[in-house]
């Protein structure tokens, strides 16, 4: 694996929409994790205060973080477990009452460079696999802003294309089969409604040919679909009173084009809760 490119770390995130309240999906996420130990060290579980990583204290976490879900007492009326092996080694699994899900790992270079990349890809395809996932991506942290969008999130736009992209059941819907399949670049199928698109062989700082194959993929899956930064920055940076109460201060969501995320996620809420998480909480 080429090494001159790598540096500070590998970001991924997999929003899903599989239910997981059951402790189960504990069971089920730590087999999911163990069987990828060689290269992914966990020591320490939990939010806030952390204890050690392991298959009864990932149970026992992740039943709190559920009843305080429940009681809408948790991080947003939300719950989530954390995971760490070292510093800039971390991650979440985490979730709110609509039953959305994300997962979230900062992997250092220094881990990532000791694996072959089709490791990560498989792992990666494993939790997509696992939590249903929507949409999601992995770059390096150099392009890391690329998925930054203030005002809003992935469900009325995408941020840009970074080096993986992951593609679930509503945009397998949305665009179809055949129009995924035939993206300008690399192509993975991972399901008959779950794609992953890559613009290069590792994640790293783009080249001049990394970022034209990723302008590539935006214009072969509608440009209209990914946030307009320039646009959205050069909007006025100081509102009246008046102008906020009435939302200036908000991109104007309408001018995107997304999927109906309602048609997949939960409606009548009650207690039974699936996950999602805020990425910026990183």
């Amino acid at each position: 694996m080429e090494k001159q490119a790598l540096k500070h770390e590998i970001v991924l995130v997999i929003n899903g929409l599989r239910h997981l309240m059951d402790k189960k999906f504990a069971d089920e996420l730590f087999d999911l994790l163990e069987s990828e130990r060689e290269w992914l060290p966990l020591k320490r579980i939990g939010w806030g205060f952390k204890v050690a990583y392991s298959r009864e204290n990932l149970r026992a976490c992740w039943d709190s973080a559920t009843r305080e879900c429940e009681k809408n007492t948790g991080i947003a009326n939300g719950g989530n477990v954390e995971f760490s092996a070292q510093r800039n080694y971390y991650g979440s699994v985490a979730w709110h009452p609509d039953g959305t899900s994300q997962i979230v790992l900062y992997i250092p270079i220094s881990a990532f460079i000791k694996i072959e990349s089709s490791v990560y890809l498989n792992f990666a395809k494993k939790l997509f696999i696992w939590c249903d996932g929507s949409y999601g991506y992995s770059c390096h942290s150099s392009q890391r802003k690329v998925h930054s969008m203030p005002g809003v999130d992935y469900r009325t736009c995408l941020g840009g294309v970074s080096w993986m992209t992951i593609l679930g059941r509503p945009y397998v819907d949305f665009l179809g089969a055949e129009l995924i399949r035939n993206t300008p670049c690399r192509v993975e199928e991972v399901t008959k409604q779950g794609f992953i698109l890559l613009s290069s062989d590792l994640p790293q700082i783009p080249t001049l040919e990394i970022l034209e194959c990723q302008s590539a993929i935006k214009k072969h899956l509608g440009e209209d679909m990914f946030f307009r930064r320039e646009e959205e920055e050069q909007q006025p940076k100081h509102y009246t009173l008046d102008e906020l109460r009435a939302g200036k201060d908000q991109p104007n969501i309408e001018r995107y084009r997304h999927p109906d995320f309602t048609k997949y996620m939960k409606q009548d809420i009650g207690n039974d809760i699936r996950l999602i998480f805020n990425a910026g909480a990183f």
